[in-house]
């Protein structure tokens, strides 16, 4: 029986890194390199971002089953915002050289990993471009019905994100 054979989408990442987190434990800082994707299993991380003036914004609340840092994961680079723990937390790392040793191994599971990333970033670029079109809307003075619409168009990519191309690869 070969190393493959009985694995799973639910258990690929057994042989991750966890780590347990306590409220404001920082998990990265926008600017940071990364090149690791983040599972929270139990918990909650806020993810937020410096304005021009030094302040830091909230731009979203990732829980239990969420995912973030998946660009990094992709691409290694400056992360766009920074991640603290609010909710004591169980954390799934998913580094980069793992899932490319996984790749150069031809493992299968590691590809299908690999494209439901992708999905999601997918997932979360149209959700951004329709929050964009929404603020443009409304910028524009189009009126309710023009922005609603956008808006209408976000929720669904929202409820699309509820069903996370990822969710099938969490640990349970």
């Amino acid at each position: 029986m070969s190393d493959q054979e009985g694995l799973t989408e639910h258990n690929f990442l057994i042989d991750a890194p966890r780590e347990r987190l306590a409220v404001g434990s920082p998990l990265f800082e926008e600017g940071e390199h990364g090149e690791e994707l983040f599972v929270v299993v139990k918990g909650r991380v806020l993810l937020s971002r410096r304005t021009q003036a030094g302040e830091n914004v909230a731009v979203a609340t990732i829980q239990a089953g969420g995912v973030l840092g998946e660009i990094a994961l992709l691409q290694p680079g400056p992360r766009s915002a920074s991640a603290i723990v609010t909710e004591d937390a169980e954390i799934v790392r998913v580094h980069r050289r793992m899932l490319l040793e996984r790749l150069i191994g031809r493992d299968p599971l590691a590809r299908a990993f690999l494209r439901a990333c992708a999905q999601l970033l997918i997932l979360r670029l149209r959700r951004a471009r329709d929050l964009a079109g929404a603020l443009g809307a409304y910028e524009r003075g189009e009126g309710d019905a023009a922005v609603n619409a956008w808006l209408d168009r976000y929720d669904a990519v929202g409820d699309a994100l509820v069903l996370d191309p990822l969710k099938p690869w969490l640990p349970r």
